[in-house]
């Protein structure tokens, strides 16, 4: 795995996007501070305090691959875990939250993937930030760790599951148990029961059943509820 290490990039997912004709295959890049980092819907993912932000630059010959973002979003909490980090709960689409309370997440890393086809198969560039320790009112993962967070390892084990379920591991759908605390939410004050669970949601509700997009809405952990993402 070929890394490529800077002080300061405006954006590891952006470096990648610029440069990924000429990057090797399972490369990643990552920089100390990150100034103009990209989140969901063009968000910004700012580097405050002890953060860890890199992109994993993946080329398949083969058509785009499903269910990315849960997959990853899965593998990172998995890795986390490993590591000795407890309390970890995956947020749909692409996220990691600390449980703080029964009632109350807080997230502490984020994922978003680009994808770019061309005629040779497709590049999948994946983005991680995580907060490992530092600055309030920000969630971190310092005080959750059983023993000491060595950045370099967690990156590299992490960026090492990523590949191996990009490339090797099903594209299936996860079951709803993996992802939501029930197998039911909340969209626009009705509820709906979860059917299927992916970068795209297949709910079932009183008006029959509706597909639901990671582009188009976020998911409130804290009261099950799915947000367009047009209003937040």
């Amino acid at each position: 795995m070929k890394v490529h290490a800077f002080e300061s990039l405006a954006s590891t997912q952006t470096y990648c996007l610029e440069k990924h004709p000429e990057l090797e295959d399972f490369c990643v890049v990552v920089c100390e501070r990150q100034t103009g980092g990209i989140g969901r819907s063009g968000r910004s993912w700012v580097s405050v305090g002890e953060s860890l932000t890199f992109s994993i630059c993946l080329k398949l010959k083969s058509p785009p691959l499903k269910n990315l973002s849960v997959r990853v979003s899965w593998t990172v909490k998995r890795v986390l875990e490993a590591h000795g980090v407890g309390s970890l709960r995956v947020k749909w689409p692409n996220d990691v939250c600390i449980q703080k309370t029964p009632t109350k997440t807080e997230k502490v890393s984020g994922i978003l993937i680009n994808t770019v086809e061309n005629e040779t198969g497709t590049v999948h560039i994946i983005g991680i930030g995580i907060n490992l320790g530092g600055v309030l009112p920000y969630a971190t993962i310092d005080t959750l760790a059983a023993q000491p967070i060595n950045k370099h390892q967690l990156m590299t084990d992490i960026a090492e599951e990523v590949a191996k379920e990009a490339k090797n591991g099903p594209d299936t759908p996860f079951s709803e148990t993996q992802v939501f605390p029930h197998n039911h939410l909340y969209l626009n004050k009705e509820i709906y029961k979860i059917l299927t669970v992916g970068d795209t949601l297949v709910l079932e509700g009183k008006g029959g059943r509706q597909t639901v997009s990671l582009s188009e809405y976020s998911y409130d952990l804290d009261r099950n509820t799915l947000t367009w993402t047009g209003c937040i």
